[in-house]
C-alpha cells in the first residue's frame, strides 16, 4: 500500500532528526578508533548500566553509566532520557564483535582493567577482622545508579562492594572516575548473604547501607 504524501510527512516528522542516521551510508566499527569525536541520539537504555546510542555506525554504541559525564553522574538513569543527543568520543572498539564503546569524559582514554567478580564467603570472611574505625584503601572499579563499585583487598583477598550514594565524600561526587583511591571504613559485614558494607564517612553513626 502506497502512503499518501501527507502521511510520509508525519512518519518523517514522528521519526525527527533520528532519520537522518537512517538515510545515510552507516560506518562499520573497523573504521573508528579511540579518540574519535561522534555525535549521537540516545536510542534506550541498556538496563541501569548504561545507554544505547545510535551515532550512524551499524551497530549502537554503549555509553556505560560511569562514563556519562565527569565525576559522579548525579542525575543517576535520567542523566541522558530517550531521543537526547550528545556528542562523545570513542573509547573502545571491538570489530570482531561488533561492539563499540564511548564516553561523554574529557580527560584521557585509558582505563584501568575491569573487576566485577562477585564476593564468595571466603573474600567476606577476610574483612571480619577489620575494626570499624580503621581506614583501607578503595579503588572505584564501577559507577551506578546506586553508588560506586569499590574494590577492597584485605588478608590475601580481592573484594568489590557497593558504595552508596549517601556514603559518599565531598571528593568523590566531585571526581569520581574508575581507578580513583578511596579510603572506606568496613561498617558491616553479612557472609552468608556475601555482602561487606562500607562507608566513606568518618561519621560513625552512618545509616544503614543500603
Amino acid at each position: 500500500m502506497k502512503l499518501s504524501r501527507a502521511c510520509k510527512a508525519l512518519v518523517l516528522l514522528a521519526l525527527g532528526a533520528g532519520w537522518s542516521f537512517s538515510m545515510e551510508k552507516r560506518i562499520p566499527p573497523e573504521q573508528l578508533s579511540a579518540g574519535d569525536t561522534v555525535d549521537g541520539r540516545i536510542r534506550k537504555r541498556h538496563f541501569f548500566q548504561g545507554w544505547w546510542v545510535d551515532i550512524g555506525a551499524t551497530t549502537d554504541a554503549l555509553l556505560e553509566f560511569e562514563e556519562a559525564a565527569d565525576g559522579y553522574p548525579e542525575g543517576g538513569m535520567k542523566t541522558w532520557c530517550k531521543m537526547d543527543s550528545l556528542s562523545a568520543r570513542v573509547l573502545a572498539v571491538d570489530a570482531e564483535k561488533n561492539k563499540i564503546w564511548i564516553t561523554c569524559r574529557s580527560g584521557p582514554l585509558d582505563r584501568p582493567p575491569q573487576f566485577r567478580q562477585s564476593p564468595t564467603e571466603e573474600d567476606i570472611k577476610a574483612f571480619s577482622d577489620v575494626p570499624e574505625a580503621e581506614w583501607l584503601d578503595g579503588e572505584v572499579c564501577g559507577l551506578g545508579p546506586n553508588g560506586a563499585w569499590i574494590r577492597l583487598r584485605h588478608s590475601g583477598r580481592d573484594c568489590r562492594t557497593l558504595l552508596p550514594r549517601k556514603h559518599f565524600p565531598e571528593s568523590l561526587i566531585q571526581s569520581a572516575h574508575l581507578g580513583m583511591k578511596v579510603p572506606v571504613r568496613v561498617t558491616d559485614i553479612d557472609v552468608e548473604k556475601r555482602r561487606l558494607f562500607i562507608s566513606a564517612q568518618e561519621d560513625k553513626q552512618d545509616p544503614d547501607a543500603a
